[in-house]
């Protein structure tokens, strides 16, 4: 859930969506996914992950165009 700011979610290959305070974003395991501060404060959000994250899942995914 989205706390405090504004952000550009990326999911697979759905196009990016902007994100702001209240908003809950679902991504289904496996699928890639990228978040971008892309307002004037700092984007402050809660994230569940299952199953649970590990760092030999981590794939960075390069810059938000």
């Amino acid at each position: 859930m989205i706390m405090t700011g504004t952000g550009l979610m990326r999911t697979g290959t759905l196009m990016p969506t902007r994100v702001g305070p209240g908003d809950i974003v679902l991504i289904p395991a496996g699928v890639p996914q990228q978040i971008s501060n892309v307002g004037e404060s700092d984007l402050i959000f809660h994230c569940i992950c299952t199953p649970r994250f590990t760092p030999g899942c981590y794939e960075a995914l390069g810059e938000t165009p």
